[in-house]
């Protein structure tokens, strides 16, 4: 089965780029959606796998724990 992602991930990938952005400004290289929500095969319960490009590894981890802690 090959569906399109659903509204409600590719809204939280518009939201973790833009806080991403906020934190790297043109260090942000891309963020890119993998896995079963990018090839159409996800089911219920599925993991949204994400991986992001940016220059300064260290900013990069500590900017992701930030969203996490937002999104919490």
């Amino acid at each position: 089965m090959n569906r399109k992602v659903p509204l409600r991930i590719r809204k939280l990938m518009k939201e973790l780029k833009a806080a991403l952005v906020r934190i790297y400004g043109d260090k942000l290289k891309g963020v890119y959606l993998y896995g079963s929500y990018a090839r159409g095969d996800y089911r219920a319960g599925s993991d949204v796998d994400v991986n992001d490009f940016a220059k300064g590894l260290q900013r990069l981890l500590e900017g992701m724990a930030a969203f996490q802690r937002v999104r919490e």
